[in-house]
């Protein structure tokens, strides 16, 4: 049978796109079994490839495409719906800073303003959640 391939990626990510492949009925097959020595120092720049054959190439193609576009649109709107809370970690990350300087309290600046920024970030993207779990517990006694 001639095997076209038709996409090349990481190693962990073959079964995903077998998988893709097959529930489209397709047929695909992993060309290389790259040595587990050779993936740790190559330290993920291995690509493998997946194949089919030649008749599916076009089919499989488009679902590649297909899966490719839906996952951009999918990061871009997550980007998207998280713009406002970088933003926010940012400023009150600034504010702590200049807090800090003003104080002179120097040491390890860095590492406590990524702290701030990290904790700030994380509470005010999950805004929504503690707000509904807080009300939903409190209505419930």
């Amino acid at each position: 049978m001639n095997m076209v391939t038709v996409y090349k990626t990481t190693p962990d990510h073959v079964a995903v796109i077998i998988n893709l492949l097959k529930r489209n009925g397709l047929n695909p097959v992993s060309l290389d079994n790259p040595d587990p020595t050779l993936l740790y120092a190559s330290k993920g720049t291995v690509r493998v490839r997946i194949a089919v054959p030649k008749d599916q190439a076009g089919q499989a193609r488009k679902v590649l495409t297909d899966w490719e576009r839906s996952a951009k649109t999918s990061v871009g709107a997550i980007t998207q719906s998280l713009r406002m809370q970088f933003l926010l970690s940012i400023l009150i990350t600034a504010f702590f800073a200049g807090i800090f300087i003003l104080t002179k309290t120097i040491e390890d600046l860095f590492v406590h303003l990524l702290f701030i920024w990290f904790v700030s970030f994380v509470l005010i993207a999950n805004l929504d959640r503690i707000r509904n779990r807080f009300f939903s517990n409190h209505r419930q006694k």
